[in-house]
């Protein structure tokens, strides 16, 4: 069996924002939980919780309670909430209706993870934790945040970060995008060699590409991967052009750090897919469904899934989303659930009760 984990990215665009571009996350995400109810699937929605804390330090309530009565509503609806963290927004700053934002701090370490030191890391993360426990708890009492992503995949350096974690009571890390890399701005990371697993236990304190045996007692943490697959020619025959690529919600970008990320984040982390060595991650922001079948199809083979049980993460962003977008998650769902004796759908949640 291959277990795939849709997961949601609910954050901001990180350039300049408006206040009416709120609703480049709200409405499309609406869409995407009525879609997810009438196909009746469970998700993972990470949430970006730097986004409503520095919102809620200007008193800008309204984005606050949308942000959390939306997460509330996917609580509701049966879908899990994890942790999702962009540090840069501490340093942003809202004057004249629109946030002017910074990408110093973009990589929690930079933060240092001293438990007794009001903003480092360790603390971001534990006030992340209370905020998510604040709002999820009151619709299902026993929620509790066992996951985590980095923002922008910046999880390197790694053994501060997944002792703070585990210390704080994660044990799933999803933040590894198996086969890319980065190396200029403020976004750097080196997933190049990862492709020898879908999903690993190391303990907390080692490098995330160790491999240990989850035994009982032990400070084991659990990577989840974003998948990867190979692009070629072969794979992409038969397909109409129209069904290789969707396209998301245009969006102009600014270059991030003083190297920038290239062509900015979208080209970093999107870009990447057509790109970067040959090989892409799964996501249903961009990869058209019929391509993400035969994506599936291939990690099926690859990793014996007829002999052994793996899970992967396949990663979205409402922000991107339309319409297309949306359709394009559906007929996709629809495939996996007509192969339901070779694929399923779990949540972070579901993988911890299961295996923690």
């Amino acid at each position: 069996m291959l277990n795939l984990c849709i997961t949601f990215d609910y954050e901001l665009w990180l350039d300049r924002i408006e206040t009416g571009d709120y609703e480049l996350l709200f409405e499309p995400t609406d869409k995407i939980l009525e879609m997810l109810r009438q196909e009746g699937v469970k998700t993972t929605f990470f949430a970006d919780v730097c986004s409503v804390m520095r919102h809620n330090d200007y008193g800008l309530k309204d984005y606050c309670e949308r942000f959390s009565s939306q997460l509330q509503k996917a609580a509701r609806d049966g879908h899990d909430v994890q942790l999702h963290i962009h540090p840069s927004w501490k340093n942003c700053v809202y004057e004249n209706g629109h946030w002017d934002m910074s990408y110093s701090g973009y990589c929690i370490q930079s933060y240092g993870f001293e438990p007794d030191k009001a903003d480092s890391g360790y603390n971001i993360i534990r006030s992340g934790i209370e905020y998510l426990n604040n709002i999820i708890r009151p619709i299902n009492s026993d929620y509790k945040c066992i996951a985590y992503r980095a923002g922008g995949f910046c999880v390197k350096p790694e053994e501060e970060l997944m002792t703070a974690l585990y210390e704080n009571g994660i044990r799933i890390d999803s933040s590894v995008a198996i086969g890319q890399k980065a190396s200029e701005g403020e976004q750097i990371y080196d997933f190049s060699q990862y492709a020898y697993e879908l999903d690993w236990y190391y303990r907390a304190g080692d490098k995330i590409e160790s491999v240990a045996e989850n035994k009982a007692g032990e400070r084991v943490m659990q990577e989840i991967a974003i998948g990867y697959a190979k692009n070629n020619p072969f794979k992409f025959a038969g397909i109409p052009a129209s069904k290789l690529h969707v396209n998301g919600a245009p969006r102009t970008v600014i270059s991030i750090g003083n190297n920038g990320f290239g062509e900015g984040l979208r080209e970093s982390i999107y870009g990447i897919i057509r790109k970067a060595a040959g090989t892409g991650i799964l996501s249903l922001d961009t990869r058209g469904y019929r391509v993400l079948e035969r994506d599936i199809r291939e990690l099926y083979k690859t990793y014996r899934c007829d002999r052994k049980e793996h899970t992967v993460a396949i990663i979205c962003h409402p922000k991107m989303a339309t319409d297309d977008t949306v359709e394009n998650m559906r007929r996709f769902i629809r495939f996996v659930k007509s192969a339901d004796s070779l694929y399923s759908f779990m949540t972070m949640r579901d993988y911890y009760e299961k295996n923690f």
